[in-house]
């Protein structure tokens, strides 16, 4: 990351969700939405989490664990090894996280792939692997695009 964004490595500002500056940070590169420790930000009425990442500020966002649920997942380049997915979805576990635990989801398929998860997931970051799964069998996956 460091020789292909070497940017990535600028110091910055760590702000809260409404913009207010809380510190600053060593650089981009070394965090990642849902990460909370190496923050070093004291002093808050509750743990903060990253949020998100502005490259194009060079800011990082911090909040409230709430800030970080999520029960959409939109998929960018999905690779799908299990024949058609019928237009209604198809129920199945997704892995969104390497040391998050299987969640249940509804994967629709078709020009804009989406994932609707029945329980609310935290720290789901934009250009992490969503794998799928039925049992231990792995379906497919493709890249997290956007998380709402």
């Amino acid at each position: 990351m460091k020789k292909l964004r070497p940017e990535a490595q600028a110091p910055g500002d760590i702000v809260d969700m409404q913009g207010r500056i809380l510190g600053r940070h060593t650089g981009l590169v070394g965090f990642t939405v849902g990460q909370r420790r190496g923050i070093d930000v004291g002093g808050q009425a509750e743990p903060l989490y990253v949020v998100r990442l502005e490259p194009e500020t060079n800011r990082l966002v911090v909040g409230p664990r709430a800030a970080l649920a999520v029960s959409t997942v939109e998929l960018d380049s999905l690779n799908w090894l299990a024949g058609p997915i019928p237009p209604q979805g198809l129920d199945v576990t997704v892995k969104l996280r390497s040391m998050a635990a299987l969640a249940a989801a509804r994967l629709f398929g078709g020009a804009s792939p989406h994932l609707a998860l029945a329980e609310p997931q935290f720290g789901v970051s934009p250009g992490q692997a969503a794998v799928c799964y039925a049992g231990s069998r792995v379906l497919g996956g493709g890249f997290i695009r956007a998380a709402a």
